[in-house]
């Protein structure tokens, strides 16, 4: 554990000297999602703040558009690009999207560039989405916001 946090902190000291910010993880810095007065495992960092004023996802089935990037936590390896944007409707019923993502896009601002860390119960649980995404993996999404309304 000391290595571990040795290692860390010197990761740190060295992008701060290099002038370089230092990487928030979402999975370990970020904080938990509460919508409706339930606290998911969904953990998300704001990367880039959004212009003061900006519309916010806050209604049931509204509209979002974002550039979306999907990763895996365990191998880094990229498994979406939207390559543009990518439009779904807020909490929407029947849900269409999985759970991390719908709830993670809760409060994001047009303008806003969020990362969020979704474990596999809020995922694709234990059986995953094969070939692309492995059966108990966590994801990690980066999230440009558009549009919202």
């Amino acid at each position: 554990y000391l290595l571990h946090y040795s290692m860390k902190f010197s990761q740190y000291i060295v992008a701060f000297a290099c002038g370089a910010a230092a990487a928030v993880d979402p999975c370990t810095d970020g904080k938990n999602v509460t919508l409706d007065g339930k606290t998911y495992l969904t953990r998300y960092i704001i990367e880039k703040a959004a212009p003061s004023g900006s519309a916010a996802v806050a209604t049931k089935d509204e509209k979002v558009s974002a550039d979306v990037l999907l990763t895996l936590e365990a191998t880094g390896a990229v498994v979406w690009n939207s390559s543009g944007a990518f439009d779904y409707n807020f909490n929407a019923t029947p849900r269409k999207l999985i759970v991390g993502f719908d709830v993670g896009s809760y409060g994001m601002m047009v303008g806003e560039t969020r990362k969020l860390c979704i474990p596999e119960e809020e995922g694709y649980g234990p059986a995953g989405r094969p070939p692309t995404i492995p059966g108990g993996a966590t994801l990690l999404f980066e999230l440009n916001c558009l549009t919202v309304g």
